[in-house]
């Protein structure tokens, strides 16, 4: 198999498992026996890049419900006080006295009482009450937003599970990597004792002149070039064990792999074809795409205009007048 995908598996999920990967040694340094799924779960779970979809899926989530709160009504708590200082307290008494007859022409019918109230000044004056604001329409803004907000968790959740995916694929990928090379060595360990055996018996036949020397040559090389192709093959699972034990932070020596699983058969082209529009990337874009339809509908919303309910009561206030909703 090539052994880009490796190194492109240990870029995207071995490198950022580097500084926990020493306190995962400890833990699982002696010898296991491992299944493909064994692996799988050790890698996950000390898998950064996992932890970091799950955060991103939470912090979706968290925008989805922020975005559900719009359809609430806002209820909230009032204080207000207004201080005056000493000039405004001393107002020329002309004035106000001016002030007082041109407000009493035009309102005669008032009671002295109300027109008293209405000139003189209330020293420090407070508001204290609760109130609450409910928006019924703003061109569907809240709700186009709302529905941005699912799709970019549904997109984000279903990243999550094509990581998940892809990461299953590598780690079974150099799992059955591993198998292979190890069943390689020994069908090359047997050759070489198949061949010694042969050399022997050419040997044998040269000194009494059954066999040719180009006969026993022959044989000698092809020994030797399974020696080369054995120490090759031996690097390789090398260098697929290393990988793996470093991907599940243990040692290389820490753990075998257990040689009872099944490869998984080839499928058929039109299968494939049958389920790539259900793969979890092509879904998460779709998400994306809805999304982006749904907050350029949001946009539009706002050359709409808005209507409100608000409404106050206030618990008490000075001067204690006008305290109806």
């Amino acid at each position: 198999m090539p052994q880009l995908r490796i190194f492109r598996t240990l870029l995207l999920v071995g490198l950022p498992l580097l500084s926990s990967s020493a306190a995962s040694g400890q833990e699982l340094s002696s010898h296991q026996n491992l299944g493909l799924n064994d692996v799988y779960s050790i890698v996950l779970q000390r898998s950064e890049q996992d932890q970091i979809r799950n955060e991103d899926l939470a912090v979706a989530e968290a925008r989805y419900r922020s975005s559900l709160s719009s359809y609430y009504p806002e209820v909230f708590l009032f204080g207000r006080k207004t201080y005056y200082d000493d000039y405004d307290s001393q107002d020329n008494s002309q004035l106000q006295s001016l002030l007082q007859q041109s407000q009493s022409g035009s309102s005669s019918s008032s009671s002295s009482t109300s027109s008293g109230s209405s000139f003189s000044r209330v020293n420090d004056p407070y508001q204290v009450g609760a109130g609450f604001r409910w928006p019924i329409f703003s061109g569907f803004q809240t709700y186009h937003e709302s529905e941005a907000r699912q799709s970019e968790k549904t997109s984000a959740l279903l990243s999550k599970q094509r990581f998940r995916e892809l990461l299953y694929r590598d780690v079974s990928e150099v799992y059955f990597q591993i198998l292979e090379y190890q069943k390689t060595v020994q069908i090359l360990s047997e050759e070489q004792q198949a061949l010694l055996a042969r050399i022997g018996e050419l040997s044998r036949r040269v000194g009494i002149g059954r066999s040719s020397q180009g006969e026993l040559l022959a044989a000698r090389t092809e020994y030797n070039n399974s020696r080369v192709e054995l120490e090759r093959i031996r690097g390789l699972e090398s260098t697929s064990r290393e990988l793996l034990a470093f991907l599940m932070g243990i040692p290389a020596d820490g753990f075998s792999l257990q040689n009872t699983v099944p490869l998984p058969e080839q499928g058929r082209l039109e299968a494939y074809l049958a389920t790539v529009e259900n793969r979890k990337d092509v879904l998460a874009a779709e998400q994306s795409v809805e999304a982006a339809r749904a907050r350029q509908d949001s946009s539009e919303g706002g050359y709409y205009p808005n209507a409100n309910i608000e409404g106050s009561y206030y618990a008490t206030q000075k001067p204690d007048y006008g305290r109806d909703w």
